[in-house]
């Protein structure tokens, strides 16, 4: 395969996998469940990837997704490799790869866009107005990762109302009393974290 050329844009750039692995460590906290996000971001092509074969030969992010399910991946070493399984190399023949250009790669790196991510932009999360004069400025990262360490820890919440007051009373304690946002604030951004959260978990029968 020719060597793929990526056209990126000044706000991308390309990371070395365990470069994002740390990234998303400072996101949730527990190292298996950002491991298991990178993964299925991989899997269903949500991240943009790059790798070289064990030829040195760069491929843009091509590889089918029974590739990422089945391999083993070496965060440290920005590497994956996986056993000579039939139903693989079918998949990567069907996709117009070579299956020994795909039982070991290294050098995965993912395309990084470098903006505010909208899960911590203040002035467009749901559920704040805009008002005349100085806006209050909450720090929707701790709550965030406050929320997830939650849900990794135990679980989906069966009310999200006593749960998003849960999290402000942690907020206030963290933070003194009066700083937190009020629940209905909150809310919106309670139902996309736990709704993100649970699209990040695989599927029972994996």
């Amino acid at each position: 395969m020719a060597e793929a050329v990526a056209s990126i844009s000044s706000r991308e750039q390309w990371t070395p996998l365990g470069e994002y692995l740390k990234g998303r460590l400072a996101e949730v906290i527990s190292r298996r469940l950002a491991e298991d996000l990178i993964r299925r971001g991989l899997q269903t092509k949500q991240l943009t990837y790059r790798y070289r074969d064990r030829d040195g030969n760069l491929h843009p992010g091509d590889l089918p997704d029974v590739f990422w399910s089945s391999c083993r991946i070496d965060f440290a070493d920005c590497s994956a490799s996986t056993r000579p399984l039939p139903h693989v190399e079918m998949a990567l023949v069907v996709s117009g790869i070579q299956p020994q250009d795909a039982d070991e790669i290294v050098g995965i790196e993912i395309l990084v866009a470098q903006r505010v991510s909208p899960a911590t932009s203040p002035e467009k999360e749901p559920g704040e107005r805009r008002k005349a004069g100085t806006k209050r400025q909450y720090d929707w990262d701790a709550l965030q990762s406050e929320c997830l360490r939650r849900l990794h820890d135990d679980g989906e919440p069966d009310n999200r109302s006593a749960y998003a007051r849960s999290l402000l009373e942690w907020y206030e304690r963290q933070f003194g009393a009066d700083s937190a946002p009020d629940l209905k604030t909150l809310i919106p951004y309670l139902n996309r974290w736990v709704d993100s959260w649970r699209r990040s978990l695989p599927p029972l029968n994996e």
